[in-house]
């Protein structure tokens, strides 16, 4: 008989069912936005950086010309349905999450993540935690990151938190650099990971959500 682990992060919040007002057969719009991350040219950074959006149909973001491609038909890959098919056999699906900001969004994945014995360790879910609640940017912002980052309270999130290398040592990608047409593929899970193969993600880009993903071996 298996026992749920306790949260690490403390008593979860009350839920709150909120009523929106739609009638049963309406389907309201959904945006669906992709964020990735990168790091900083100013200084030894990792943030998120919006790379894709889709209201209807999709629409990239163009790095070098700093604009969005024109709204298009996304093509799926064969490849892509069979890791949506992995995922949802192997993964974990979170449906009617409890939390309406990203500090609670991020530790309740990754208590679902210790729960279903993907992570192991409470060190390494805090650092996940906390590469999940570093900076978000718009495709259109041009500020400085260095400056966002550096009034972002990381103690409000609590626990451990790596070092600025333990996330860009990680990093493989900048910015600028113009992106290849696997960026867009499903990440590829082959089983589920102990704790000595778990890594950070290199390009792992998910829609919503960021989460660890398997070494290729």
């Amino acid at each position: 008989m298996s026992t749920k682990r306790n949260s690490i992060f403390g008593p979860q919040p009350t839920r709150q069912t909120f009523h929106l007002g739609f009638a049963e057969n309406d389907v309201p719009q959904l945006f669906c936005q992709l964020d990735v991350l990168r790091r900083s040219e100013e200084a030894d950074y990792a943030y998120w950086k919006e790379k894709a959006r889709w209201v209807r149909f999709e629409e990239i973001a163009e790095n070098v010309l700093g604009r969005w491609s024109k709204p298009h038909v996304a093509t799926l890959m064969q490849t892509a349905l069979l890791d949506l098919k992995n995922l949802l056999t192997n993964g974990v699906i979170l449906l009617n999450v409890q939390g309406t900001d990203l500090p609670t969004l991020s530790q309740t994945i990754v208590q679902a993540l210790l729960d279903a014995n993907y992570i192991d360790d409470a060190d390494n879910a805090q650092k996940i935690v906390w590469i999940l609640g570093l900076p978000h940017f718009h495709h259109h912002e041009k500020r400085s990151v260095m400056k966002t980052a550096s009034s972002v309270s990381l103690s409000k999130q609590g626990g451990l938190h790596p070092s600025p290398s333990f996330v860009i040592n990680h990093l493989l990608r900048r910015d600028d650099e113009v992106d290849n047409s696997q960026d867009m593929s499903a990440p590829h899970l082959i089983s589920k990971p102990s704790t000595q193969d778990m890594t950070v993600p290199e390009h792992n880009e998910t829609n919503g959500t960021a989460v660890p993903s398997a070494k290729v071996k």
